[in-house]
């Protein structure tokens, strides 16, 4: 095992998705006051929540799928770890948005 290549990829998989929430989660903030999301206790919910599921589902994709045998070439490595960060705040962005949606559209429609 490389650890070069393994502390990189860690490294990139943990900090990627804070940086792509920090440029986010003030949108999301905005967009939810707007909508009357509910009580500012939910809204830090989700978004603590997103920046878990970000985080570790970005970590879980790099440790499960990473390249990190001997002997290869640290671009292979970032480019394998970028594409498994991307795919991975992908899908956690994807699921709290529709998490997030499904609520709005129950209280808009009164079920609870």
């Amino acid at each position: 095992m490389n650890p070069t290549a393994f502390l990189l990829s860690l490294g990139v998989a943990a900090l990627a998705p804070l940086l792509a929430l920090h440029y986010i989660v003030p949108a999301l903030r905005k967009a939810a006051s707007a909508a009357a999301c509910g009580a500012p206790e939910e809204l830090h919910f989700w978004l603590t929540a997103l920046r878990w599921l970000a985080v570790l589902g970005t970590v879980m994709l790099v440790l499960s799928f990473g390249e990190f045998r001997d002997g290869i070439d640290l671009l292979a490595v970032l480019r394998r770890t970028l594409w498994l960060v991307a795919a991975g705040l992908f899908v956690s962005i994807a699921v709290m948005a529709h998490a997030v949606w499904r609520t709005l559209v129950q209280r808009g429609t009164g079920k609870a």
